[in-house]
This record gives C-alpha cells, structure tokens and sequence, in this order.
C-alpha cells in the first residue's frame, strides 16, 4: 500500500478549539513554512500528514505529526491522539533545514549582520 506524506499550513480557530478552518496542502517543508509567513496569522500551524492508500478503497488512514517548538515529534498520532508510526528521518531534517534556510534568506532581504536579529530568528 502506498504511504504519501504532505506539508501542511493549517488556518486553526482562535476560539479555544482549534477548529482547522482551512489548509494549505504543500510538497515541501519551505513552501509550508513560505505560506505561514506570508499570511502571517498566529493561528497556523504547520503539520506533516501521513496517508495510507490502497488502489480499491483509496484512503484507509490518515496520521498527523504537528511541529511543536519548530520541531516534529517521533511518532505521527491518529484522530485520537494516539502514536501510530514513526515519522521518517528525512523529514525531521527536511524542516530543520527549511527553517536554516528561511532565517537566512531573511537575513539577506534586510541586509542583517547582526546574529541576534528578532526579525531573522524568528
């Protein structure tokens, strides 16, 4: 069975629930983290989803892995919060050098020279 994995930009509720109200479906860790800083809302997180699908009953399972303090956790969790599979290796470092990346494109769009600049680590 095919396993497809997907960057997402998730628009949540700011009423407590965090309801999604909107996604941005992306291939990669830069075009994602790209979305959130330029709509700018503290209400978007980032995710990596996981899909399981099978040829005759398309999608049979779907697992989330949310970046919490701009890393991802081990284990992806289903729709009850429990850990199902771990999340690849590539993709850990696939968003630690997307955030690189970003911090120092940043850098040079404002000609920073300062290594503790807010604007750039953020």
């Amino acid at each position: 069975m095919p396993v497809v994995y997907e960057w997402d930009a998730e628009t949540v509720s700011t009423d407590g629930y965090e309801d999604v109200l909107d996604h941005s479906h992306r291939d990669t860790a830069i075009e994602a983290l790209r979305d959130i800083d330029q709509i700018d809302k503290p209400n978007m997180r980032l995710v990596l989803v996981r899909d399981v699908w099978d040829k005759h009953e398309g999608l049979i399972d779907r697992t989330w892995a949310y970046v919490d303090d701009d890393k991802l956790p081990e284990k992806f969790a289903d729709a009850d919060g429990l850990e199902q599979s771990c999340v690849p290796k590539r993709y850990h470092s696939e968003l630690r050098h997307a955030k690189d990346f970003l911090r120092l494109e940043r850098k040079v769009a404002h000609g920073c020279t300062d290594a503790s600049c807010g604007l750039c680590d953020a």
